[in-house]
C-alpha cells in the first residue's frame, strides 16, 4: 500500500525542527543559520521546479511488500531526480556544486522523514548523486601578503572603508579563521600569556576550538578598533567585504588574467565575467582567500602538517586539507626546478 504525504508540509517541518534545535547535526551541534537559509532556498527551488515543469511533488510512503507499489515509487523518485537536476542545469544555468548542494539537502530531508518521522519512502534517495568539484585554491603569496601588511604608501592611498577591509583581510590571512568567526570576535576571545597575544575561539561551523598566536602587526590591528565597538573588528556584510577586497587587490596591481573553469554535468566550461573578458586575479579574491592563504603559506614555510591542522581545525583525515599540501608541494617543486636550472647554466659555463 502507498500513502501520499504533503511534500511541502513535511519540508517546512524539517526546516522548523532544524531551526528550533530539535533536529541536530550528527555531532550533536545545532545547524548554523547559513545552512538553514540554504534549506529555505532549496524549498523555493522545488516550488519553482514544480510550477515550471508541472511535476507534482509528493512524498510516497511504502507499507507492506507490494512490488508494484515499490516499482512505482522507485520510478517516481528516479524521474524526480533527473528532472530536477535538468531543471537546475538547463533552466537556471547553474553548475555542479550548486546542484550538488541542493541534492544533499533533499537527501537530508528524506533521511529525516525516515528516521525521525517513521515514513518509509523506500530509501531511493540514497541513489541521488550529489555532484561536487573542488575549485582551484586561490591564495596570496607571502610577497603579496607582505605588501598589504607593510606597504604604508599603498595603505595611505586607500579610503577608510578599504583600509578597514584590508585590516580584516590581513587578520584572516594570518589566523586561518573563517569570516563567520572573524565577525564574532570579541574582547574575551583575546588571551595574553607570557608576553604573547592569542585568539581563542570556537569555530561556528565545526565546533573546533582554536588557540592562535598573533604577530605584532595583527595585535596592532585589533587594538586600532578596540574602543569603537563591542566586536573586535568592523566587519561589513559579506558581499560588501568581498567587493572591497577585490578593489584593494586591483589597486595593488594584481590584475593578470586567470582562467576560471567549472564543471556542468560532465562538461568543463570556461567562465567569463560580463564583457566576455578573462577574469583577473583580483576578481577571484574573496573572503575564502584569507583562510586558504594562511594554510598554504604555513605549509610552504615548512610548518609540520599536524600543527597546521591544529591551527586550522582540520581533522586528521580531512580530504580538503591535502589539497593545500599538494599546492605547497607544487610551490616547493617550482623552487627546486629553479635551482636545477641554475645548476644546468653553471655546468654550461664550466
Amino acid at each position: 500500500m502507498i500513502i501520499k504525504h504533503d511534500f511541502y508540509d513535511l519540508f517546512e517541518k524539517f526546516i522548523k525542527d532544524t531551526h528550533t534545535g530539535k533536529r541536530l547535526k550528527q555531532n550533536g551541534q545545532r545547524v548554523n543559520e547559513s545552512t538553514i537559509r540554504n534549506y529555505y532556498n532549496t524549498l523555493r527551488l522545488l516550488k519553482a521546479f514544480e510550477l515550471k515543469k508541472k511535476f507534482p511533488l509528493t512524498l510516497y510512503e511504502l507499507r507492506g511488500n507490494n512490488k508494484r507499489d515499490f516499482n512505482m515509487a522507485k520510478r517516481y523518485s528516479n524521474l524526480f531526480y533527473t528532472k530536477f537536476c535538468n531543471y537546475l542545469f538547463d533552466d537556471l544555468k547553474v553548475l555542479n556544486n550548486y546542484v550538488g548542494q541542493n541534492i544533499k539537502i533533499i537527501r537530508s530531508f528524506y533521511n529525516w522523514c525516515i528516521y525521525e518521522k517513521g515514513i518509509n519512502s523506500g530509501f531511493f534517495h540514497k541513489k541521488f548523486y550529489a555532484l561536487h568539484e573542488e575549485p582551484p585554491i586561490l591564495t596570496l603569496s607571502i610577497d603579496q601578503l607582505n605588501f598589504l601588511i607593510f606597504n604604508e604608501a599603498f595603505n595611505q592611498q586607500l579610503n577608510p572603508h578599504l583600509q578597514k577591509a584590508k585590516d580584516i583581510f590581513i587578520i584572516g590571512c594570518v589566523t586561518a579563521l573563517r569570516i563567520s568567526d572573524i565577525k564574532r570576535l570579541r574582547q574575551h576571545h583575546i588571551i595574553r600569556r607570557d608576553g604573547a597575544t592569542y585568539l581563542n575561539i570556537t569555530s561556528q561551523k565545526t565546533g573546533y576550538e582554536s588557540l592562535i598566536k598573533l604577530p605584532g602587526f595583527a595585535t596592532a590591528i585589533l587594538e586600532k578598533y578596540k574602543c569603537k565597538q563591542k566586536l573586535l573588528l568592523p566587519v561589513p556584510i559579506l558581499c560588501r567585504f568581498n567587493l572591497r577586497i577585490k578593489e584593494i587587490c586591483a589597486l595593488a596591481g594584481w590584475t593578470w588574467p586567470v582562467s576560471k573553469q567549472r564543471k556542468k554535468g560532465s562538461k568543463t566550461i570556461e567562465l567569463k565575467p560580463p564583457g566576455n573578458k578573462p577574469y583577473r586575479f583580483c576578481d577571484l579574491v574573496s573572503s575564502h582567500t584569507m583562510r586558504r592563504t594562511c594554510i598554504t603559506n604555513m605549509l610552504i614555510s615548512g610548518m609540520p602538517e599536524h600543527i597546521v591542522k591544529k591551527i586550522s581545525g582540520h581533522t586528521t583525515d580531512s580530504k580538503s586539507f591535502y589539497r593545500y599540501v599538494e599546492i605547497a608541494q607544487k610551490v616547493a617543486d617550482n623552487e627546486i626546478d629553479k635551482i636545477h636550472s641554475m645548476l644546468k647554466r653553471s655546468e654550461k659555463n664550466t
